[in-house]
């Protein structure tokens, strides 16, 4: 099993993505602002959609030893990206 350190700067914290993070991103994936800057599998059909997603960013880190991190906002603990 692929363990990976994730990477901090003052404000951010980059992760790996974990199953929780499935709902903020779809709600980043379905923004209209959003929209044309991120790019999901499949059409975004809400959750499965996007936990589907988080399951080929994992895979891809498992498989290749690199991938998309998730991005928390520190001061808030909020996944951003």
């Amino acid at each position: 099993m692929l363990v990976m350190q994730g990477l901090e700067t003052q404000r951010l914290e980059l992760r790996l993505p974990v199953s929780a993070d499935a709902a903020p991103l779809m709600d980043i994936h379905l923004d209209p602002l959003a929209k044309p800057h991120v790019t999901m599998l499949g059409a975004p059909s809400g959750l499965l959609a996007a936990w589907r997603n988080i399951a080929l960013m994992v895979g891809h880190w498992q498989l290749r030893g690199y991938g998309q991190w998730t991005v928390i906002e520190k001061s808030t603990g909020e996944v951003i990206g």
